[in-house]
């Protein structure tokens, strides 16, 4: 299992993976499944503070390793064993538990030339089936780049390389119901132009792939997000790209760390449609509701301070800034990821330097919990960091 190696033993753990626990002693038990029914899922439980039980107010993060130093970038679960988690490091290859975080273990040292993480997916139909991008998926002025897709048939035993080695930093992956079908996006080099960025498809399990959104050879892709679908539903192959894939201009440059004139399209190009802020636009993070496919929401930076959290209703004919608060949309490259409740349209996740959720679809007077667990305004104070320009 987990053995710290010898050169990460000088230097300090930065970062890390987190739960929610009740105590220190929670770290000395092995967690066990509960063997009834699950509980309906209750909103006012996450709205309503008399409904909330005194047990879950108790929860507090506690850090779990595993102990190393740097970012993280990816994780992902199994979905047939709650237990059991994968970790991409964006410069220590992929890490697993099988107990919640109590230990852990490298699935890629030795085994494969996996360093740099950028996105990890295990496929919905079978828990052996893993795909890793590789190469840090959020950039900063330094950064690892990647050597492509690899894939694992036996969870994370071994593993195979898959191509696309010039993509350099890869955002995200998402399987179909059909595990041997997936989409790739991909930034491309961050410090010049390449042509193997954008949106590839795979339908034989990475054996080969189709680039299926290309803008140009300066514009990567932060995307694609999913819509809601049934999974076993079988996706049509003449649907090129999935729902939505956020796309812009995305170069790094020593001597500047944001780029100047980046842009920002999806498929059918909704930057400028009415609500959204004048271009140029930054980093977009965007979410479709599960609970209401035509609601939208996305974390826009732009200049003079015009981003934030934004909403459609109508699919993204038109939006609506929600909330301009500075702690929801700094440091965007490193962030800019919004999440949508999977029940409730209305209750919405940010993270940034803190969590915050809104249970009011993200308007200015929506209450907040932080990663704290105290309830907070968010209103127009700045955040404390919201002048970093890295």
């Amino acid at each position: 299992m987990f053995q710290m190696p010898r050169f990460l033993r000088t230097v300090i753990a930065a970062y890390g993976i987190a739960v929610l626990s009740s105590g220190s002693a929670l770290a000395q038990r092995q967690p066990t499944m509960s063997s009834g029914t699950p509980t309906p899922y209750n909103p006012r439980l996450y709205s309503d503070p008399t409904a909330t039980n005194k047990a879950f107010k108790s929860l507090r993060w506690r850090l779990i390793g595993p102990f190393r130093g740097g970012r993280v970038d990816a994780v992902a679960g199994d979905p047939t064993k709650p237990l059991v988690y994968y970790m991409g490091a964006v410069n220590g290859g992929v890490w697993k538990t099988t107990n919640a975080g109590i230990s852990w273990e490298n699935l890629t040292d030795g085994k494969s030339d996996i360093s740099s993480v950028g996105a990890i997916t295990v496929a919905p139909s079978d828990a052996n089936v893993i795909y890793v991008g590789t190469g840090e998926s959020q950039l900063r002025e330094d950064l690892t780049f990647g050597t492509g897709m690899y894939r694992s048939t036996d969870a994370g035993q071994t593993w195979q390389h898959l191509g696309l080695t010039e993509t350099h930093q890869v955002t995200a992956i998402r399987v179909h119901h059909n595990a041997d079908l997936a989409y790739v996006s991909a930034i491309g080099h961050a410090f010049g132009p390449n042509a193997e960025r954008g949106v590839f498809r795979t339908v034989d399990g990475g054996k080969s792939w189709k680039k299926v959104l290309f803008i140009d050879d300066s514009t990567g892709v932060h995307g694609p997000v999913d819509g809601p679908h049934q999974p076993a539903r079988p996706l049509r192959l003449d649907v090129e790209v999935p729902a939505h894939a956020v796309e812009h201009e995305c170069r790094r440059r020593a001597q500047r760390p944001l780029e100047d004139d980046r842009r920002r399209r999806h498929l059918a190009d909704l930057s400028g449609n009415p609500g959204m802020p004048k271009a140029p636009l930054g980093k977009i993070g965007i979410a479709v509701s599960p609970a209401n496919p035509r609601r939208l929401f996305a974390s826009i930076e732009a200049k003079d301070t015009l981003g934030g959290i934004f909403r459609s209703d109508d699919a993204g004919a038109s939006w609506e800034r929600m909330n301009d608060d500075a702690r929801l949309w700094v440091r965007n490259w490193y962030y800019s990821t919004v999440t949508a409740d999977p029940k409730d349209e209305n209750t919405v996740y940010v993270m940034n330097l803190q969590v915050l959720r809104s249970i009011d679809g993200g308007r200015p007077s929506t209450r907040c919990a932080s990663r704290t667990a105290t309830r907070t305004s968010c209103g127009s104070t700045p955040g404390p960091h919201a002048a970093d320009p890295r």
